[in-house]
């Protein structure tokens, strides 16, 4: 019966391997479960109130709100999104990125995702410029961004550090740090530990490197951030925010 949920079966099903693909992303965020029948409708509600579910959801939320605290006190802003899902949680702030103005770059190797991320954020207010770029995120995460941006604001990671061990997420966190001039910020997303572990991991095939918030201070502390605040959302998900010095 796991199938008759579109999250079940998406999970089960996919070709790539991705399990944080931006559908899976956008459904649990929307909150509003289908299925196969009344059967289906009800796994998938089951799944979407799952602790990891609310915290993956509930996460995104106070990571847009973070954004919208950090933008800078003078126009125009810009900000970096590593993979599309960062780009997408800033859809609930458009006024808010609207009246400050600004860009948005959003790295991503799919160039079928970039485009869904068009498609999400067509909403976005004339004064801010979304500019869509075709990049690899491993080498990103490894310290070898492959463009040159001017330097960022702020830099949003979301639904990456769960899949990347502790070397490789300082790394990339580092990595974010260097697009940033004094006093820029770094948001990042991450996993706690959660009593549905087992479930993400075997039956919907979606498993991550849960952390606690001191774990993911440290990561964001090794990465050379400072002023550092780590928040729980829906009980399963850690947002941190960070600043360079």
């Amino acid at each position: 019966c796991i199938m008759q949920s579109p999250l079940g079966e998406t999970a089960n099903d996919r070709v790539e391997g991705w399990c944080a693909d931006g559908w899976s992303i956008a459904h649990i965020s929307a909150h509003k479960p289908k299925g196969d029948g009344a059967l289906g409708e009800l796994v998938d509600a089951w799944l979407q109130e799952l602790p990891s579910s609310k915290g993956l959801r509930e996460r995104r939320a106070l990571a847009a709100e973070l954004v919208a605290e950090s933008l800078p006190p003078t126009p125009p802003f810009r900000m970096l999104c590593v993979g599309v899902n960062s780009a997408t949680l800033l859809n609930g702030q458009m006024s808010a990125f609207g009246r400050m103005g600004g860009e948005v770059i959003c790295i991503e190797p799919s160039t079928d995702a970039l485009a869904v991320a068009d498609s999400d954020l067509s909403a976005r207010p004339r004064t801010m410029k979304l500019k869509l770029i075709p990049d690899d995120l491993a080498s990103f995460c490894l310290g070898r961004p492959g463009g040159r941006h001017p330097p960022q604001n702020i830099v949003i990671l979301d639904c990456l550090l769960e899949y990347l061990p502790e070397a490789i997420a300082v790394t990339c966190l580092r990595t974010a740090v260097a697009q940033l001039p004094p006093g820029g910020v770094v948001i990042a997303t991450s996993m706690a530990p959660a009593s549905d572990d087992l479930l993400y991991r075997y039956l919907l095939r979606w498993p991550m490197i849960r952390r606690s918030k001191a774990a993911l201070a440290g990561l964001m502390a090794g990465a050379g951030t400072h002023s550092i605040r780590v928040y729980e959302a829906g009980g399963a998900g850690l947002v941190a925010i960070g600043t360079r010095p």
